[in-house]
């Protein structure tokens, strides 16, 4: 072997992990961007449904107030229903109260009332409804 062919093939053998390393960090660099390019597609994904998500979201808390709203006026509605049974109620009661003091009043006078047939008509009435 000539001294040239010496040279090149120490130079050979220096620059042989030179290359080797360079090469490794060529594919490396291209595996990078590959996952990287495939990462940027997954985040521009996630970040589209993380949008229509976050739409979602705010319909939803939009009728969730509406339904609030709708539930607080039925609320007050059915607490003014309430109060309205109520004293009609009481009022039935004192109609009642009365209903009964007139039928005692006409049963007491009614040998007297007997002549009037519109009297024994209305003891019928409130007999039947009492």
């Amino acid at each position: 072997m000539s001294t040239n062919e010496e040279c090149q093939l120490k130079l050979t053998s220096a620059f042989l992990p030179l290359l080797n390393v360079s090469q490794t960090f060529e594919e490396s660099e291209g595996m990078v961007c590959q996952k990287f390019e495939m990462t940027t597609v997954r985040l521009e994904n996630m970040k589209s449904t993380l949008v229509s998500v976050a739409e979602l979201v705010d319909c939803l808390r939009s009728k969730e107030l509406l339904y609030q709203k709708a539930l607080n006026r039925r609320c007050q509605n059915l607490q003014i229903a309430e109060a309205e049974v109520d004293l009609l109620g009481d009022q039935v009661d004192k109609l009642l109260t009365l209903l009964e003091k007139i039928y005692v009043t006409l049963h007491y006078h009614a040998p007297e009332l007997q002549q009037y047939l519109e009297v024994s008509n209305i003891l019928e009435l409130i007999t039947f409804w009492s």
